[in-house]
């Protein structure tokens, strides 16, 4: 692309051979204003990595005002020293700038406060996502169908949510539409080649639906695939996190978050996993299952038990103890 021959893995032919469009495309002008591409995907993903942080802390703000900002600091900081968010970020790839959209458009879904224009923000910032990685339109709409549902309930009517998501899902479509109309006309394609070569359930799927079902039950891939990335940080923060679900103040909001992990999940374990190492395709919802962790440590009994024993924040160091050895 940097030296005129269009955007296609061998000159003179067009095949798609990325599936990180934004990225691709952003690299492809630094190369043309004579920037090194390694270095400038490495300072793109660091100051990523520090969205990251300070969107965690703006968002333990927002999610529970009353807690001290001592214990703010736990989501960001297990954040800052969990091993693989480090080694993707030296990997010149779209992992950590993915994981940045991917918070950045639920924090504008969280603190808009039902405002349109939050929410147009957050679609737009969703379809930066989708034309990042190819699953950023799936959590494009989880999120859509997850907040649409919180705000129905919050509401009793689906008038003005109804309103709040047609402004989020235009903002998405907005920057989607385009870029998808122009790889279908320019690539004959609607599933990136890359995505379709490396997409283990496609593969199997095709022309033997019926094994598919069976090879995902048995599957040597995709469980252990999950399961390393579970320990990976620990069991204690994703029991945390699950908690969260049921005995938070903030259900409703943490169960949209919690959505998008789950479809991550199940889009991963349903392509057998990743040949790369490190939880590549797991690391973006990595966040947020420290944020639904934090939450739940400091605004549940457990916070009103150190308090009254004069360990204010004893306790939320006890439970990411085990974690922070493992």
């Amino acid at each position: 692309m940097a030296s005129g021959e269009g955007l296609v893995f061998n000159p003179g032919e067009r095949v798609e051979g990325y599936s990180n469009f934004l990225w691709t495309v952003s690299t492809g002008v630094a190369i043309w204003l004579g920037a090194d591409p390694i270095a400038f995907s490495r300072a793109l993903s660091y100051v990523s990595g520090v969205g990251i942080i300070l969107l965690l802390w703006k968002l333990s703000g927002y999610l529970t005002p009353s807690a001290h900002w001592a214990w703010r600091l736990w989501a960001p900081l297990a954040t800052l020293i969990y091993c693989p968010l480090s080694i993707w970020s030296n990997s010149g790839l779209e992992t950590i700038f993915f994981a940045f959209l991917l918070l950045a458009g639920l924090e504008r879904l969280a603190v808009g406060n039902n405002k349109r224009m939050a929410c147009f923000a957050a679609g737009v910032i969703f379809g930066l996502a989708s034309i990042t990685r190819a699953e950023g339109l799936g959590y494009l709409v989880v999120a859509l169908l997850a907040y649409l549902l919180k705000d129905v309930f919050a509401d009793g009517s689906i008038r003005q949510p109804g309103y709040r998501a047609m402004a989020f899902l235009f903002g998405g479509l907005l920057v989607f539409a385009p870029v998808f109309a122009w790889r279908w006309h320019y690539y004959g394609a609607v599933i990136p080649n890359s995505v379709a070569a490396k997409s283990s359930a496609l593969t199997v799927l095709n022309g033997r639906p019926f094994y598919w079902l069976p090879a995902l039950l048995v599957t040597r891939e995709g469980t252990p695939y999950i399961w390393g990335w579970l320990m990976s940080f620990g069991l204690i923060p994703a029991a945390l996190a699950a908690l969260s679900l049921s005995f938070s103040k903030n259900r409703m909001s943490n169960i949209c978050i919690a959505s998008v992990i789950f479809s991550s999940l199940i889009v991963t374990w349903s392509n057998f996993g990743d040949w790369m190492p490190d939880w590549r395709l797991l690391v973006p919802v990595t966040p947020l299952v420290f944020l639904l962790a934090w939450i739940f440590t400091s605004i549940n009994k457990l916070r009103i038990w150190a308090r009254s024993v004069g360990l204010r924040h004893t306790a939320g160091s006890l439970l990411w103890a085990p974690w922070i050895i493992v």
